[in-house]
């Protein structure tokens, strides 16, 4: 019985750091959809398309800071190597679906890395959390319901339930 209990509490442990790692990535990038999404929809520069890596980059160099102050010595840097690839495989799946889709256009681009983002959290929820589970059910949810019933409205629905989405996840 003590060593049952020893075990789920050591189990709940690594859940809540895990949950501490990802937290602050899905706050930072939450903040970066946000922003993006409300460039967008202001028309700001050129429909939020030059907005997009900019404000990428920015969230990059946030997520490794981050990554590197939460954790002494080398595990800092490489938690911060992590966010480096984890951002430079967004980027390089964001760039692919230029080449997949013909001509596309932002929302399509961002719709399909939305719903990507969503069963990659799905996956993910499903060895760390229900959270980032719910969270990545959620994303799917919205890309669909917002492109059904306000496709008009699409970049300010993003910005709210995507970013916000994120950063309540």
């Amino acid at each position: 019985e003590a060593l049952k209990t020893a075990a789920t509490a050591a189990q709940r442990s690594v859940a809540a750091v895990a949950y501490q790692r990802v937290g602050r990535r899905l706050i930072v990038w939450g903040i970066v959809w946000i922003i993006v999404n409300i460039a967008g929809a202001v028309r700001l520069p050129v429909d939020g398309t030059y907005a997009w890596p900019a404000v990428m980059l920015a969230g990059l160099v946030a997520s490794a800071a981050l990554d590197i102050r939460s954790a002494p010595g080398l595990r800092g840097w490489r938690h911060a190597g992590e966010s480096l690839v984890l951002f430079l495989a967004f980027a390089a799946f964001v760039f692919s679906t230029q080449f997949v889709i013909v001509q596309p256009t932002l929302i399509q681009v961002q719709s399909l890395v939305t719903l990507a983002l969503g069963l990659i959290y799905i996956v993910i929820g499903l060895s760390i959390g229900w959270r980032l589970l719910a969270v990545g059910a959620a994303l799917i949810l919205i890309v669909i319901a917002g492109s059904a019933w306000a496709p008009d409205q699409f970049f300010l629905w993003m910005a709210a339930a995507g970013g916000g989405g994120l950063v309540l996840g």
